[in-house]
């Protein structure tokens, strides 16, 4: 036999023959069984390899690819697969390890590390006497080298799979979730807390096929075999409701926030268009939680600057939207927090002040607040083409004698999985804009939040300088705190009028792909698109730089060219691996920077 890392004796396999033959013969023809599970005796079970990763013919499939994406990939990681165990009734001094057999390999894995008082984890590299094709793990509870408790699992080694890595909640660690208050009342019915929700922080494989990954959650007693839940599904990707930045995993609400005790996730391969289907499920992780806690908002601060100054723009004369400002909302251990609802009020420098709300903001979707009192009004559109064509609505607070106090909260889903809130504002008119960003979750006896900035809400505040740099300060008026009175009307429609801006420059690029999906490896793709322009001579003879990024890094200039008369392009270049792609043109004149949306190219390597 090869020993991985095992510094004692080989008395484990004389000594302990006899024991280790007895709990086989038991474990004949059952896998993913943990033995001797009788109350009060020791027992032993699998967290990773386990049932949750289960798909097709291929069983649990085990590869020890390194991860490419997920939050803060990829620092402190590497290739590799976590075996992860965990005991019950482990007597003082007992240990565990696990070997893996094969036809005729059948190799110790002994480099093992307790990461609580009952689970032991190991990072496991495929050795070469390991083929792909169908193995067996063995996990054994160890006593003077004697094994005392055994569990068995089939796998299907596949080397060149997706693999995942659970990087939060650590192996033995906590694992926070939050239960946010109703989004709004319902006239008639007795609003609930949102059902508790914590994030799952999996790192990935992004392989050609990747689509998916899925996160579950156990409340088994450690030493059993673990019963999963599933808890959340994401796509693939660095979008706020996508896995790049970890999967959302819904407790049930039946299941009390303390009593998760393991988590687990798996990328998936099926068709991205298709109901999930647990026949493509690839590598998986489980780890143990000692600690499942209901998280409490703590703090709520900028990660961008929370000062900026707006100047007009020199070609129309009209403030452009203010930089989008990021706020993070951290609970009492500092682990961020999602799904909780955000609120922000700002005056200045006039009433024609609004909030971006438009309906494709890719940050945060923000709405005007359902309860407490003030009126609704149209809000602004930063994004989408002609200017302000889909504006949605924002509150407001008449004062007479000074600006409005405008406003806007967060929809469901609230903060993002990391525990952000983004937004945006834009003025017609110089001065100062101040606001004041709150977590609206104290509640008023409603089971939902109230829209109103009370005492024991925190809170942080910025400015804006709109032609101007801006000083100083004050956090918003705080309110009382009044008894829910159930089925508060709709806020009321505001007419407004806002003085008329010079009219934009309404500049689009595209961008496509043409490349032969059949192919394997290296091939020769040609991108092509279009610049459209409301001022023709923008779109003509323009200056453009193809750009690429790994998924989720930063794009680098590959190419150069320019638009024809017509506004068309095209550039032909070699692809070898699976990039995001956009294409930028350059300001000339009047005619400011624009970019095309980001294209995924797809290179399968098989």
């Amino acid at each position: 036999m090869r020993r991985e890392g095992f510094d004692h004796t080989g008395s484990l396999f004389r000594r302990g023959i006899a024991a280790v033959a007895t709990l086989a013969l038991i474990a004949v023809g059952v896998p993913g069984t943990s033995f001797a599970q009788v109350a009060g005796e020791p027992s032993i079970a699998f967290l990773n390899p386990s049932s949750f990763a289960t798909g097709g013919e291929r069983g649990i499939v085990v590869s020890d690819a390194a991860p490419e994406e997920g939050p803060g990939c990829c620092e402190g990681t590497g290739p590799g697969y976590h075996l992860s165990a965990w005991v019950g009734n482990a007597p003082p001094g007992s240990r565990v390890f696990f070997s893996v057999t094969q036809n005729s390999a059948d190799i110790e894995i002994t480099d093992t590390q307790p990461s609580d008082e009952s689970t032991w984890d190991s990072n496991w590299r495929i050795p070469a006497e390991i083929v792909d094709g169908p193995a067996t793990f063995y996990a054994y509870l160890v006593l003077d080298d004697v094994p005392i408790a055994v569990a068995e699992q089939r796998v299907t080694i596949l080397r060149l799979q997706e693999n995942t890595q659970i990087k939060y909640p650590q192996a033995g660690g906590s694992f926070g979730t939050y239960a946010p208050l109703a989004d709004a009342l319902v006239e008639g019915e007795a609003a609930t807390r949102t059902p508790p929700a914590g994030v799952v922080d999996a790192l990935y494989t992004l392989g050609p096929d990747a689509t998916r990954v899925r996160a579950f959650y156990s409340t088994s007693a450690p030493g059993t075999v673990p019963q999963w839940k599933v808890c959340g599904t994401e796509l693939v990707g660095t979008g706020t409701t996508r896995a790049g930045n970890g999967v959302r995993c819904t407790v049930d609400p039946a299941d009390a926030q303390d009593a998760v005790t393991a988590v687990a996730a798996v990328t998936n391969d099926g068709p991205e268009d298709a109901p999930y289907d647990s026949r493509f499920n690839q590598s998986g992780d489980g780890v143990a939680v000692s600690d499942g806690y209901a998280q409490q908002p703590t703090r709520i601060g900028f990660l961008t600057g929370g000062n900026q100054r707006r100047d007009r723009n020199a070609n129309t004369s009209a403030f452009p939207c203010s930089t989008a400002e990021i706020v993070k909302v951290t609970d009492q251990l500092d682990r961020h927090v999602a799904g909780a609802n955000v609120d922000v009020h700002a005056v200045g420098p006039s009433d024609t002040l609004k909030f971006n709300a438009d309906s494709l903001s890719i940050w945060t979707d923000v709405k005007a607040p359902d309860r407490a009192t003030h009126t609704s009004e149209a809000a602004y559109d930063c994004f989408t083409h002609p200017a302000n064509s889909d504006p949605g609505k924002q509150g407001e607070h008449p004062r007479f004698g000074a600006p409005d106090r405008k406003h806007i909260e967060s929809h469901n889903p609230g903060t993002t999985d990391l525990g952000t809130f983004v937004f945006q504002m834009r003025a017609t008119v110089e001065g100062v804009t101040e606001y004041t960003v709150w977590v609206d979750e104290a509640d008023d006896g409603c089971a939902a939040n109230d829209d109103t900035f009370t005492d024991g809400e925190i809170a942080v505040s910025g400015l804006i300088g709109w032609g101007q740099d801006a000083f100083g300060g004050t956090e918003q008026p705080r309110e009382p705190m009044t008894a829910c009175t159930a089925g508060t009307p709709e806020p009321t429609e505001s007419p407004t009028t806002e003085p008329t801006d010079p009219p934009a420059i309404d500049q689009r690029l595209t961008i496509r792909a043409i490349v032969d999906k059949k192919a394997r490896g290296p091939r020769e793709v040609r991108f092509k698109g279009l610049l459209a322009s409301s001022v023709e001579v923008c779109a003509q003879n323009r200056p453009i730089v193809l750009k690429s990024r790994k998924i989720g890094g930063t794009f680098i200039p590959k190419q150069t060219g320019a638009t024809k008369e017509t506004g068309r392009w095209a550039m032909v270049r070699t692809v070898e691996r699976t990039r995001e792609w956009r294409v930028v043109a350059k300001p000339a004149g009047e005619c400011p920077r624009v970019k095309s949306p980001i294209l995924r190219v797809r290179i399968s390597q098989r």
